[in-house]
């Protein structure tokens, strides 16, 4: 009875939370165009003189700005605003140019009033509309600074609220991991940060929530699962549920209320099927709702496109090939370790040895626990379902490994939380 009763109060979290998001997307696309027009030749202006990936002079992948993915975005954004908007957000469009060029598309867009010929419906694109409306106030590259300052402020809400309750090793660990995928590097598109933001944006309440019972963590589950399919663009959609487990449970473990196996686990697993529940449910309400309104059906196509982030085909080393799990991972690694390229697996794979065996022994050297602590296993199996996702979708994750390989942010900060777990005395006894 108890359970029905949960099961409907998250159907209407979830149902109130994306019929809100909805309308949000709908009001901004009532923004008359004209109001937008100047910062969004500006930014048209921007992207013209810009490549569409464009590297560093050191010409490392994880320092690739995707220009061309926020052209794409910010085409949506402007696009929103012809026609009735309660339709214009659920079928949304872009125009490309003949030589498709999305720059060139973006500018003839807003400068010729260019109409949209290329449909991207399969994404809720909710980022198009904030973008969309921030272009009242700045361009493109404003944004992408905005957006770095909200996660800054975001990030240090989350520190604070570790430190505040005495847990400064996990800050610590926290930020080592965020550095480690170079955090200060999401301010090169706006691409990069929906899902850090939804992460860091939910975090405190993640951690408020632990304390009040798995209800309560599963609502905040669902409305992380449904802001990450929102404004996301399958990016590094897992740092958005992963991060918040892994420090409840090294929480839970410092202060020895862990609980048994099986409660940990019916605690994860009710977070995890919330939050993905929520993530599809997302896409699925997308899916039905532009095919309803268009009467063109959105979801083979959308399940096409998905088939091919699976098992679509790339190009390694000038042969077509197949993408698989180990292919995906070892590039995400190779952008990792400051790899030139996707596959350089050998370089990628001597420095996962030494970073493996300097935690190996200062865990052997420093540790206080005799056993090793039940908290461990649960941490490692939560960084670790970011393979899971590597391989599963693996032609996107190998094609676009210069930002899915920040989803490893998790896998960090879970390695390093189990060491602290295992190195330092804990306040209590454990229980079970």
């Amino acid at each position: 009875m108890k359970q029905g009763r949960h099961i409907i109060e998250y159907t209407v979290v979830f149902t109130g939370l994306l019929f809100a998001l909805y309308l949000m997307m709908a009001l901004f696309a009532a923004l008359p165009n004209a109001a937008i027009q100047n910062n969004m030749r500006s930014s048209a202006k921007y992207f013209i003189n810009a490549d569409s990936y464009a590297f560093s002079e050191d010409g490392l992948f994880r320092n690739i700005t995707d220009n061309y993915a926020d052209q794409i975005w910010t085409n949506i954004g402007w696009h929103m605003g012809y026609g009735n908007p309660f339709v214009s957000v659920l079928d949304t469009k872009y125009y490309d140019s003949d030589q498709h060029d999305t720059a060139v598309g973006l500018h003839l867009a807003v400068t010729q009033e260019q109409e949209a010929n290329v449909k991207y419906s399969r994404y809720w694109h909710g980022t198009a509309s904030v973008i969309r409306v921030l272009h009242l106030f700045t361009n493109i590259r404003g944004i992408k600074r905005i957006g770095m300052l909200c996660l800054i402020l975001l990030i240090v809400k989350t520190l604070r609220v570790l430190c505040r309750s005495g847990y400064w090793d996990l800050s610590l660990c926290l930020l080592v991991s965020l550095f480690g995928i170079q955090i200060g590097n999401l301010r090169l598109s706006a691409e990069y940060l929906p899902s850090f933001l939804v992460c860091f944006g939910l975090c405190p309440a993640f951690l408020r929530a632990e304390k009040k019972g798995d209800f309560h963590l599963n609502t905040v589950a669902i409305v992380s699962g449904t802001l990450t399919a929102f404004f996301d663009f399958l990016t590094t959609e897992t740092v958005a549920i992963l991060i918040p487990l892994i420090l409840i449970v090294a929480v839970r473990s410092k202060e020895c209320r862990l609980g048994s196996p099986r409660q940990v686990l019916r605690m994860l697993l009710g977070c995890g099927i919330c939050w993905l529940a929520a993530y599809v449910g997302t896409f699925s309400v997308k899916w039905i709702a532009v095919s309803v309104t268009t009467g063109e059906n959105y979801i083979l196509a959308a399940l096409d496109s998905f088939g091919n982030r699976v098992n679509g085909v790339i190009t390694v080393e000038e042969t077509m090939r197949y993408a698989g799990p180990l292919m995906a991972i070892g590039a995400n690694f190779s952008v990792l370790f400051e790899g030139n390229g996707l596959t350089e697996f050998r370089q990628a794979t001597a420095h996962l040895t030494a970073f493996v065996l300097a935690g190996f022994l200062i865990y052997r050297l420093y540790r206080v626990k005799k056993k090793r602590h039940p908290g461990t296993g649960f941490l490692l199996f939560l960084g670790g379902i970011v393979f899971l996702r590597f391989g599963i979708l693996a032609n996107h994750s190998y094609m676009h490994a210069f930002f899915t390989y920040r989803a490893l942010a998790s896998t960090i900060l879970a390695v390093l939380s189990a060491m602290v777990i295992n190195l330092q005395q804990n306040r209590g006894r454990l229980e079970y």
